[in-house]
């Protein structure tokens, strides 16, 4: 009994550990970006934070037309993990025009 009583306990915990590790749709942007663009390894972490940044942030005053790119972008990233989909997916976006 305690055999069975114990699997389920490491089952459940490694359920919730499993949901508790899903990236966020920024964390798979800048994973995407780094991925797919073509980023030397020494400027990965710096690109992948930026670009995290960049999606999770609140825009400034006047760049409210890019931050709506980006979140465009970023849906890019949760429909795919192939860079040329995503690519594609990425092209197709197009910054919103100014007033």
């Amino acid at each position: 009994m305690k055999h069975g009583l114990l699997v389920g306990c490491v089952g459940l915990l490694v359920g919730i550990a499993v949901v508790g590790c899903k990236k966020t749709t920024c964390e798979k942007y800048a994973d995407m970006e780094v991925k797919c663009g073509g980023i030397p390894e020494k400027e990965a972490d710096l690109t992948r934070a930026l670009a995290k940044g960049m999606c999770s942030e609140s825009p400034p005053a006047g760049a409210e037309s890019m931050s709506s790119m980006i979140k465009q972008e970023a849906a890019c990233a949760e429909k795919t993990s192939d860079c040329a989909a995503y690519k594609t997916c990425v092209d197709a976006v197009k910054l919103p025009e100014t007033k």
